[in-house]
């Protein structure tokens, strides 16, 4: 008897036992017996959508901005053009141009120019020859110095084309002076065109902000040159 009560006891507390977890088990099944509804199972899977949406969604990264230019980088190539009326024949403004040897005496940021080889004899210079320049000029707070070799082609009195070669600053470097007849006969035009590039892009950058500048005082400085050739030419004629 006393095990039949035990075993009785026991089976009404297993009976109870079971009938709670059935219960606990019913009542966490209601939420998806309640979502299986139209109108939360709307509501629940939109919600699980846009949370996988989110947790899914790969993050875009904003571009990196630079503030400064890479100074390991070639610049890009920069041109600038200048036309300018001269009142000199087209002769007396093509020997100036020609004249490389004397760029150091009038031509801004050049400090040294020489002909090489042969072409450097006196007499009339051959159509095509070189020339070493050094030029000195400052890009922000540092001074640069450059000594280079250019390939100078002549066509009299019509053009002088110069590009430079083992440049270590310049990547690219091409002047091209151009004359024409002017509106009157001791007149002419004069059409420089400059192209280059530096081998930094840090210069480069600089540059950009001047580059009209140099390019309107370089024009000048053979303009004056004209005049003060064409003084000296003059001056004896008038003490006759």
């Amino acid at each position: 008897m006393k095990r039949e009560g035990q075993s009785s006891s026991f089976n009404s507390l297993g009976r109870c036992g079971l009938a709670k977890e059935d219960d606990i088990d019913r009542a966490s099944m209601q939420l998806p017996v309640n979502i299986a509804s139209p109108t939360m199972h709307r509501q629940f899977c939109g919600a699980s959508a846009r949370r996988a949406a989110v947790r899914h969604t790969p993050r875009r990264h904003a571009p990196r901005r630079t503030f400064l230019p890479n100074p390991f980088i070639a610049g890009s190539v920069q041109r600038h053009t200048e036309r300018r009326l001269l009142r000199h024949p087209q002769s007396a403004v093509f020997a100036v141009l020609a004249a490389v040897d004397e760029y150091a005496q009038f031509v801004p940021w050049c400090v040294e120019s020489r002909i090489l080889g042969a072409s450097a004899a006196p007499g009339p210079r051959p159509d095509r020859f070189e020339a070493e320049l050094a030029v000195g000029f400052q890009v922000g707070a540092t001074d640069v110095s450059e000594r280079y070799v250019s390939t100078v082609q002549l066509v009299p009195e019509r053009s002088i084309v110069a590009r430079a070669r083992d440049s270590s600053v310049f990547q690219q470097l091409e002047n091209h002076w151009e004359l024409s007849p002017g509106p009157a006969p001791a007149e002419c035009w004069l059409d420089f065109e400059v192209s280059f590039q530096f081998r930094s892009q840090l210069y480069a950058a600089f540059s950009q902000n001047f580059q009209a500048v140099i390019v309107k005082e370089m024009v000048a400085a053979f303009e004056k040159r004209c005049d003060d050739q064409a003084a000296l030419l003059a001056a004896p004629l008038q003490q006759q």
